[in-house]
Parts: structure tokens; C-alpha cells; sequence
């Protein structure tokens, strides 16, 4: 099961392994949202991380969602690898790195 995240206040969580997430506020537990879905994950067992304003969640079907940190959910980008994975990405500097089933990717901005 994906731990919870605490980042700029907020956190963030998913529903067991499903695609469900939903942000708290950390000082209050105010639900910002609730069970947002992301659409076409499949089983999610990696935790989501973040860095800037941006959360990162992995999901077992090899699709990887960029959200947008805040009261309101919002989806920024929608990714897809030819390649699942379980593990949780890791954030090193300016690069994102995703241990699939077969392969290890780096992501980052040229």
C-alpha cells in the first residue's frame, strides 16, 4: 500500500491500491478533495513523492501522473512507460528516476 506524502502542508494519500487520491490540510485535517480519480492507473503500490510544486505518482500499468500540489486537484501531465513498475521513483537534483519491471529511466529537463 503507497504512504501518505506530507508536502507544503498538505497531505496527500491514496486509497489502497487504487487510483483514488485525496489532499488534507496538515495543520487541520481539512479535506481539500477526496478521491480524485486517476484515470487508467491499474494497481498502484509505489508511494507518490513530490518536489517543487508538483506531486509524482507511479502506477503498475506503467503510466506515471504529474499533479499539481494544492487545495485543488489538478492533473498537469499524464506519462507512459513501455515498462510497469511497483517501486516508488526517487528525486536526485533535476531527475526524476523510475525503476520499471525492466528497465531503470531517468527523466529530466534538457
Amino acid at each position: 500500500t503507497p504512504s501518505a506524502l506530507l508536502a507544503s502542508n498538505k497531505l496527500y494519500f491514496l486509497r489502497g491500491n487504487k487510483g483514488d487520491l485525496t489532499c488534507l490540510d496538515a495543520a487541520d485535517g481539512k479535506v481539500n478533495y477526496s478521491l480524485q480519480k486517476l484515470e487508467g492507473t491499474g494497481t498502484i503500490f509505489a508511494s507518490p513523492v513530490g518536489a517543487k510544486d508538483r506531486l509524482y505518482i507511479t502506477s503498475q500499468s506503467g503510466i506515471t501522473y504529474v499533479v499539481k500540489q494544492g487545495s485543488d486537484f489538478e492533473i498537469l501531465a499524464t506519462n507512459e512507460l513501455e515498462d510497469g513498475n511497483f517501486a516508488s521513483p526517487a528525486i536526485v537534483g533535476d531527475e526524476l528516476f523510475i525503476r520499471g519491471f525492466k528497465y531503470l529511466y531517468c527523466i529530466s529537463e534538457d
